[in-house]
Formats: C-alpha cells, sequence, structure tokens
C-alpha cells in the first residue's frame, strides 16, 4: 500500500474530522471520524484503490480478511464508505472520492457504437501481452516475530504486525513489509507500470525477494526459508493499451464462477492521461518455484 505525503493520519479518536488530499488537482476527501490503526489500515487501502487506481474496491482487494471481517469493518466505518451500484460483487468507495462513471451510467444495451467501441477496445488488448501488479508473497515463519521485538521493534497494538521498511533500487516498485507473529507479508506494488508476465519477471521477483530476505535476517539474524518457497498470494493479472484513451472514463466489474472477478476500466496514469486496462484478480496460491516453472512452460516467455 503506498502512503501519501500530503495526507493526514489519523489517531484513535473519534472527535475530529479528517481530510484527505491525494494531490493538487484534487479536492479534499473529508471523513466524519478518525479510526484506529487497523481500521485505517483498511482505509489506506481503500483510498490507494479509489483515488490512485481510479476504481471501487471489494472484498477481493483484502485477501487476508474474511468475508465476515469484512463486512464488519465496513459497518464500523458507516456513512465514511458508500455503495458503487447494486450489482455483486458489492463495490464501495470512500465517501467525497468521485470515481469514473460517477456522474453518468454507461450501458451497454442495446448493440451500438458505444458497445463497439469497447469490443475494439478489447480487441486490441488481445495483442499486448500479460501483465501482473499488487502482488502479494506470503512467508511462513514465527521466528522473525519474535526476534525484532526483543531487538526494539514496535508492534501494532491491534494486529501485532511490524512495519518494516525497505527501498529497492526500481523507482517503479514499492515494496511493504509486514511481520506477524507467524507469518510474514511482501506487498509488491507496480500499477502504473505493471511488470510483464514471463519468466524474466519471475527471476526479477526472486532476486527482489532476495534481497528482502537478506534485509530481514540483517536486521534479526533469523535465517528465513529459502525464497523458491514464498508463496504468491494475490496479484492483479491482466492487460494494458498502448495508447492514451481521450474517450469518457468508465469502469466494468464481471464475476465469473470459472474465472473470478474481471475488471475492464480506463485507468488514470501518472502523466495525466488514461488507459485501457483489463485484468483479473487471482490467489495462485503458488510458490516462487512453481511460477517459474508455469512461466517458463506456459508459452508466454519472450
Amino acid at each position: 500500500m503506498d502512503s501519501f505525503s500530503n495526507k493526514k493520519r489519523y489517531s484513535h479518536t473519534n472527535t475530529q474530522k479528517v481530510t484527505l488530499t491525494p494531490n493538487s488537482n484534487t479536492k479534499p476527501v473529508t471523513l466524519d471520524h478518525t479510526y484506529s490503526r487497523s481500521l485505517q489500515q483498511f482505509v489506506d487501502r481503500a483510498y490507494h484503490i479509489n483515488v490512485k487506481e481510479q476504481k471501487p474496491f471489494l472484498f477481493k482487494d483484502y485477501p487476508n480478511l474474511s468475508h465476515t471481517n469484512f463486512r464488519r469493518i465496513i459497518r464500523k466505518l458507516g456513512k465514511d464508505v458508500v455503495r458503487v451500484g447494486n450489482g455483486r460483487p458489492q463495490l464501495y468507495k470512500l465517501r467525497g472520492i468521485k470515481l469514473p462513471g460517477d456522474t453518468r451510467k454507461i450501458t451497454l444495451e442495446p448493440m451500438g457504437a458505444q458497445e463497439e467501441h469497447f469490443v475494439e477496445l478489447i480487441s486490441k488488448l488481445k495483442e499486448q501481452p500479460p501483465r501482473i501488479h499488487d502482488i502479494k508473497i506470503r512467508i511462513d515463519n514465527s521466528e522473525l516475530h519474535k526476534e525484532l521485538l526483543q531487538k526494539g521493534s514496535s508492534k501494532d497494538k491491534h494486529n501485532h504486525s511490524i512495519k518494516i521498511n525497505f527501498e529497492g533500487i526500481d523507482n517503479n516498485v514499492t515494496t511493504k513489509i509486514l511481520v506477524y507473529p507467524n507469518t510474514i507479508q511482501v506487498d509488491i506494488g507496480c500499477t502504473y507500470r505493471p511488470l510483464i508476465y514471463n519468466i524474466d519477471t519471475v527471476w526479477y521477483l526472486h532476486e527482489h525477494l532476495a534481497k528482502i530476505s537478506y534485509h530481514l535476517t540483517g536486521l534479526s539474524g533469523v535465517i528465513l526459508p529459502t525464497v523458491n518457497n514464498w508463496i504468491i498470494t494475490h496479484w492483479h493479472f491482466g492487460k494494458d493499451g498502448t495508447t492514451a484513451y481521450n474517450g469518457q472514463s468508465f469502469h466494468f466489474t464481471i464475476e465469473d464462477v470459472n474465472t473470478g472477478l474481471i475488471r475492464f476500466y480506463s485507468k488514470l496514469m501518472e502523466n495525466g492521461e488514461r488507459i485501457p486496462r483489463l485484468e483479473q484478480i487471482q490467489t495462485p496460491q503458488n510458490s516462487i518455484e512453481d511460477e517459474m516453472k508455469r512461466a517458463m512452460f506456459s508459452g508466454l516467455s519472450n
């Protein structure tokens, strides 16, 4: 999850309003309450999806939460969360944030020029290589958390996680590390420049994760499991258009029993342009080693 340098942090109180300002071109978003750190992490994630990715958030954006816990948090947030549409899966946004399609509805029926236009966009995306972003990795380990506490690290009083800073050499990739009592979660973000899915990228991820392993060992003295056995629990797998899209903003979500959740939307990039993006939220549950084999023999490598 990315941090926003000009966003005010919350404190554990319910007596003042919180204003979020993502950038100078976006109106501030004022929430009715401030929240505990655990709820703040949920809101930070929702804010990132709504503002930086310009789309609603949903249950599958929080792979560490059960349906019950997700619904409980939505209820706790109250009026600060707004439902987007009435379909399934249910989509949400933070109150006050503008999303593509808020001021107008896009319909694909009956068949006409608009639908033909979207069909053309999707057809062009078929020519593009598959890409991945919003990657989440899990490492099963119960020693690192203990050692970090003994060496003076502080933990979140609600979920007991220890946040570790890590700066890689690639400015296009952001890395967040959370150490829990029995697991370690590594989040790798690259939404503006998703990684082409091929064997070279999996090797790149392996190298990046090896540096993280070395960093964590240096902080604690704990030898972690080999990177080959680290588990990919979540990523966005899809395709990006190569040219700017100048039509009206759009966002479609489809949930299929066999293929899972699929999104087709206009993605706002760092340079202010929009491109069409087609993606699927996947939960591979594959080890890095297994993913290497899959990429090597899938015919997707170059």
